[in-house]
């Protein structure tokens, strides 16, 4: 090697030796680097909390909202849903809690209350007087009729109609009676003879009912008188009467003040003393 190369090689050697450094430059090159990889890891730790708190806030809040939704759409049901469900709940209630009183003899109030219900039912189906529609026999007393040209003594019984006060008699042999419905029926002890029937109709006119029963009456039979005042009795009554089938049966209107009184008779071709019995009456409407 010559002397040249040897120079060369030296020189480079002492430029490796001061190539190197020192440690306190060292040292604090290293402190740089560890402090920049600290910033690092805080830059990233930070980094990855904000990521956690915004994912943690993002599931919050949709939680809201769909528990928003939910309870709206529950708010805004229909009425017979919840009433629906109300009734399911209180059925399954029901099943779910025995009646502890049957031991003892003792029935469901519910059960009671149906059939109470059931009986009210039963008896609206039946006919029943209005509660203020009623007949008392009041009183009697004795008088002479004439029967075909023969004087005879009967008992005439007193009757008041309510709630109307209508006063009248009616002779001994129409002893028996029945209410029926808001009419009262007088009739002989065998009910097959002669009948006579009393009710009044409300808020009504004679002339009207007495068309209505003309026209009822021409239909049913075949001889028909004409509508008349009445003769055969006097009372303070504006009155009007008509009579078929040979007066075995007709009807007399009495319009006392808003209402008329309403007289049905019947009698039987064996029942030829009936119309004299019936003046009594037509005589003594109070």
């Amino acid at each position: 090697m010559s002397h040249n190369e040897d120079e060369l090689i030296k020189e480079l050697k002492e430029l490796k030796t001061n190539a190197q450094l020192d440690p306190q430059k060292k040292e604090s090159m290293k402190m740089a680097l560890q402090k920049h990889a600290k910033k690092k890891r805080t830059k990233s730790k930070a980094k990855q909390t904000f990521i956690w708190f915004s994912t943690a806030a993002a599931i919050l809040i949709c939680g809201v909202l769909v528990y928003t939704m939910i309870n709206k759409e529950q708010i805004t049901l229909p009425a017979d849903d919840n009433q629906q469900n109300e009734e399911i709940g209180t059925a399954e209630e029901d099943v779910k809690e025995p009646n502890n009183m049957e031991g003892l003899g003792v029935e469901d109030s519910d059960d009671n209350d149906r059939n109470t219900t059931l009986g009210e039912e039963e008896t609206s189906d039946e006919e029943v007087s209005p509660p203020d529609f009623k007949v008392d026999r009041v009183g009697e007393e004795t008088q002479t009729i004439r029967i075909e040209g023969t004087e005879e003594n009967t008992t005439l019984y007193n009757y008041l109609m309510e709630p109307y006060g209508i006063e009248y008699k009616v002779d001994q042999y129409f002893n028996k009676y029945a209410i029926e419905g808001n009419t009262v029926r007088h009739h002989d002890d065998q009910d097959k003879y002669a009948s006579i029937r009393l009710y009044v109709e409300e808020n009504e006119e004679i002339e009207q009912l007495a068309t209505e029963f003309q026209a009822q009456y021409s239909e049913e039979f075949d001889t028909v008188s004409e509508i008349k005042e009445p003769t055969d009795g006097d009372n303070p009554y504006s009155g009007l009467t008509l009579h078929a089938n040979n007066e075995q049966q007709g009807y007399y209107l009495y319009q006392i003040e808003d209402n008329v009184l309403v007289i049905q008779y019947e009698n039987a071709p064996a029942a030829s003393d009936g119309m004299a019995r019936l003046q009594p009456l037509i005589e003594s409407i109070r």
